[in-house]
């Protein structure tokens, strides 16, 4: 018998999360304090998580911990003779110690101290795309395993920006039935219950609600659930849970529908994020999602194509605000406006226009086309999937009876949860 000589491609390692967790005059913090910091370095150490803890010579010795425990934790301590000053402490040191530690910013910081005045400033100039936790809450640190956080604060950023008014109701409601084109509306009653996975700005949860009983509408930044309250101010049936996917108090098994549109693929672990989704529904229960197409059997220019725009993603998204918001709206007039309109003439000429990029955008208007210019190009984290490569994802994650969408955008598919899940 031949061997099989396919080698069967493990996944990579996902890299651990990263926290801060500052300390500052540990002997002046009460005793709930002081076991918040150690319950919470514990828990750093049974979940992995990469953690710098920066305290002060004095604090460090008071948390008990010696060279070599601290070592075998995981953990690196700073310890300064002097006391800090936050207000005169330049950035220059303070990313020199940190570069040498993570090289990377964190995801979450935890300021524990008394001079807040100075401290939570400096903390969030110098940091502006980190979560600052407040000192009285524990680390949400399982949630920080799945989340970006640049690309969080991104969004966040772009629906405060575009909040998608009520005067674009009729254009969201014709690409909302793109999306939910064959999914089963039978689901859709008085009664029902679903959720939308990273609601936004509430667009799609706007439309979706009038139809259900209970719709929860979550999503992990605070800027964006802040213009879904303001846009569905209107309808109760709204709950607002700003988590993340992955780490939520949505009940398991608990919903009769769930929808997941252009989330998954900015996660860091798509595969974890649509498996706690799953895990929230009902068994039989449909769930419907959208997710980047691989451009793997497109043409060789698309390949360049997708290059060009993915190095232009990955440097524009680092802009700061004024220029990222400037470099995108550049693009949706001078590439998507010109391209889309162009493929309306073909249209109406009766020529084939499904060969012309962006041709989905030739009868929607320049605000969308801003709106998705600043998603494609003002997020820093992108995965892409064939359809073989996103089937089996999604019946890795528990789902069956999955149903693609012929049309675009690409891919929209649904499937319902096994009734052998529980």
């Amino acid at each position: 018998m031949k061997k099989d000589n396919k080698q069967t491609s493990k996944p990579r390692p996902q890299a651990p999360a990263r926290c801060l967790i500052i300390i500052d005059s540990f002997f002046r913090l009460s005793t709930q304090k002081k076991s918040l910091v150690k319950r919470t370095i514990m828990r750093c150490k049974r979940s992995g998580i990469k953690v710098l803890l920066c305290a002060q010579q004095n604090d460090a010795e008071n948390l008990s911990f010696n060279r070599r425990q601290i070592l075998k934790k995981g953990i690196a301590t700073w310890q300064n003779e002097k006391t800090p000053e936050w207000k005169n402490f330049g950035p220059l040191k303070k990313l020199r110690f940190w570069g040498k530690v993570m090289a990377h910013v964190p995801d979450e910081i935890a300021y524990l101290g008394k001079d807040k005045k100075h401290a939570l400033p400096f903390l969030k100039k110098y940091f502006p795309f980190t979560k600052i936790l407040k000192p009285n809450i524990p680390l949400s640190l399982e949630a920080a395993r799945n989340l970006d956080p640049l690309t969080v604060a991104r969004f966040g950023e772009e629906w405060a920006r575009f909040s998608q008014p009520a005067n674009y109701d009729q254009e969201q409601q014709s690409i909302w039935s793109l999306y939910f084109s064959k999914f089963p509306r039978h689901v859709f009653n008085s009664r029902s219950v679903g959720c939308d996975f990273g609601c936004g700005s509430g667009r799609w949860s706007r439309i979706v609600a009038r139809k259900v009983g209970k719709l929860w509408c979550l999503d992990p930044s605070l800027q964006a659930l802040a213009v879904a309250k303001k846009n569905l101010q209107d309808l109760s049936n709204c709950h607002f849970h700003q988590a993340s996917i992955s780490v939520n108090d949505i009940p398991k098994n608990s919903l009769d529908f769930g929808y997941c549109l252009g989330v998954l693929h900015h996660m860091p672990d798509p595969l974890a994020g649509l498996r706690s989704c799953v895990e929230k529904l009902k068994p039989g229960a449909p769930f419907l999602l959208y997710f980047y197409q691989s451009i793997a059997l497109k043409p060789i220019l698309w390949f360049y194509i997708h290059c060009v725009v993915s190095w232009m993603r990955a440097n524009i998204s680092r802009f700061s605000l004024p220029f990222l918001n400037l470099a995108c709206d550049t693009i949706a007039a001078c590439v998507y406006w010109p391209l889309a309109r162009f493929a309306k003439v073909v249209d109406f000429l009766g020529a084939d226009f499904k060969k012309i990029p962006l041709y989905f955008y030739r009868d929607l208007s320049f605000y969308t086309m801003r709106t998705d210019a600043r998603d494609r190009f003002g997020t820093p984290l992108e995965n892409r999937k064939s359809k073989e490569d996103l089937k089996q994802l999604m019946e890795s994650a528990g789902l069956e009876k999955i149903v693609f969408n012929p049309n675009p955008p690409f891919w929209t598919a649904y499937g319902f949860r096994s009734l052998q899940s529980r």
